[in-house]
């Protein structure tokens, strides 16, 4: 039913602006007239995900072959439910303790800077 309701009111707004619409640069839905450009969106959006993918790739890669081939089995025993656990966290979960926990870490000055 959800998506029954969201597709009818889609497909209402869809009719309403033609795709070229949503093409332009800005996203002013409140203006007049309102301007829907969700480019810079999606560009913002495939950024982050290249940029993520770089990094999370290459090191989930190296933990696995680490944990796998050349960690003590001691070592390994303990890291790997330690991984499995992170894996399972939701990353809002992980961006929220960033946001409460790591973020005013660094809005701190720190001790050996001068105003």
């Amino acid at each position: 039913m959800i998506m029954l309701f969201y597709s009818r009111k889609a497909c209402r707004f869809l009719r309403s602006y033609p795709v070229r619409v949503y093409l332009r640069q800005y996203w002013y839905p409140t203006s007049s007239p309102p301007d829907f450009g969700i480019f810079p969106l999606i560009v913002a959006s495939i950024a982050v995900t290249l940029v993520s993918a770089v990094i999370s790739i290459p090191l989930g890669v190296m933990t696995a072959i680490y944990l796998a081939e050349l960690a003590q089995k001691r070592v390994a025993e303990i890291m790997k439910p330690v991984v499995e656990l992170l894996a399972a966290l939701p990353s809002v979960v992980i961006g929220f303790f960033g946001m409460v926990v790591v973020a005013p870490f660094f809005r701190r000055p720190l001790a050996f800077q001068r105003d």
